[in-house]
């Protein structure tokens, strides 16, 4: 028999015992899940009325997975038997990866700790990355490149149908209003999820179908068709892979815009004023007064963070 024609289990008997049991364990979770507030609209009502003196405190969904039972079995499954000793390292890597997942979840809404648990899987913002963000801002203006905010969530829902009609892809997409973020996947549905009660420009239409549809879930469908289960749910620093290709995507179709470039390089100035302790309320101020963003996208901006 040929070797093209055996299959994992044949070749790798034990990675892909690994990878069945590593799959079992991990298919159902997904962080952002967990991470996008409850009761955000309520909070930002408060910090409205407080006029931006008042701290947020936002509660989150729970996790019904028992984390402790899964960790015990992630962290039991035989890797080191790994045929290969290039695939035993990639299995050993993304069993750590995601031990930080699960410490992500099970200390989500409760700050310095989910901090800690954030920075240990994914890390800081670097000098050089700080750096450029404020190069970005420096030389670019906020009111200069807007778009006009003319479609609804039901016109950004229709579009991302159409758009997937490209693809094929069996994927729910629907409005709803638990995210923070305009547009969200989940990979694990898979879906699309567009936040209600929002108005988008074409241009960011076309940048967010390129963003979710043409990376995300591109990488998604891709993953289900391969024979090992471990590309479905992502390996060690597959998210910054991910975004970085999902980025490149919205400017090789044309649709990233400076106001896009100038959203993305705050999000690193406010991701490095979490690391730094600062208030949430100090970071709300600092996008009002400096950068000149109305006081809703800043809410929302800070939210995320």
């Amino acid at each position: 028999m040929m070797l093209a024609s055996k299959s994992i289990e044949q070749i790798a008997p034990r990675l892909y015992q690994s990878d069945q049991k590593l799959h079992q364990l991990l298919s159902k979770l997904e962080l952002l899940q967990y991470i996008n507030p409850i009761n955000s609209e309520k909070e930002r009502l408060k910090f409205y009325r407080s006029r931006y003196y008042y701290e947020p405190d936002f509660r989150y969904p729970k996790c019904q997975h028992n984390l402790s039972k899964i960790r015990k079995q992630l962290n039991s499954i035989k890797v080191h038997k790994i045929e290969h000793p290039l695939a035993q390292h990639l299995y050993e890597q993304t069993i750590w990866y995601f031990n930080g997942i699960l410490d992500c979840i099970s200390t989500v809404g409760q700050g310095r700790l989910f901090l800690n648990s954030s920075l240990k899987t994914f890390g800081a913002p670097s000098h050089s990355e700080l750096q450029f963000a404020h190069q970005i801002l420096e030389k670019t203006s906020q009111d200069q490149y807007s778009d006009q905010l003319i479609f609804s969530t039901n016109d950004a829902v229709k579009y991302m149908k159409e758009y997937n009609k490209k693809y094929g892809f069996d994927v729910t997409v629907e409005g709803v209003t638990h995210i923070t973020s305009k547009a969200m996947v989940s990979n694990r549905l898979p879906a699309v999820f567009l936040r209600k009660n929002q108005k988008f420009s074409e241009n960011e239409l076309v940048a967010l179908a390129n963003h979710e549809i043409g990376v995300h879930l591109v990488t998604t469908f891709n993953a289900k068709k391969q024979p090992l289960k471990i590309y479905e749910f992502g390996t060690p620093f597959n998210v910054e892979s991910q975004e970085g290709l999902a980025v490149f995507s919205e400017y090789y179709s044309g649709s990233l815009t400076l106001t896009r470039l100038r959203e993305l390089a705050l999000r690193v100035i406010l991701a490095d004023r979490v690391v730094k302790d600062y208030s949430f309320s100090s970071s709300f101020d600092l996008l009002l007064t400096t950068y000149g963003l109305d006081r809703d996208t800043a809410f929302k901006m800070v939210t995320r963070l």
